[in-house]
């Protein structure tokens, strides 16, 4: 079931990569250029650069959760150990927002595992 929810999650974020915020998200209406560094003529971002963005995703995140930046899981560092594949690096290795939390959907900020605070934190984490 778990690695069936990873196909499936893969596959949405692969084709949100290059498409507009899903209706309902808070960045819905938003220019794509405001995070993502290249464009395409429609304003759209291929799904090959959208990796690349205008600053630090801690930086364009902060925008609207300055708190959730300051109180929330640390983020923009290399991690010191291998993650489970739901849990998706930066182009460059670093743990980002995006790493943890859905950005593109109508449920933005979403935490990209179901279930308890202690599930989600298990892949990552041993107690």
């Amino acid at each position: 079931m778990k690695f069936a929810y990873s196909l499936l999650l893969l596959g949405l974020l692969s084709a949100l990569a290059g498409a507009d915020p899903l209706p309902g998200s808070p960045l819905e209406g938003a220019p794509c250029s405001h995070c993502h560094l290249i464009t395409d003529l429609a304003g759209g971002v291929p799904a090959a650069d959208a990796s690349l963005l205008v600053d630090s995703q801690e930086l364009l995140c902060a925008e609207c959760h300055q708190s959730a930046i300051d109180t929330g899981h640390p983020s923009g560092f290399v991690p010191q150990r291998e993650l489970p594949a739901d849990f998706p690096l930066d182009f460059s290795g670093y743990m980002t927002c995006s790493s943890c939390h859905l950005i593109h959907l109508p449920a933005h900020g979403a935490i990209r595992t179901v279930g308890t605070e202690a599930a989600r934190c298990t892949p990552c984490h041993a107690y």
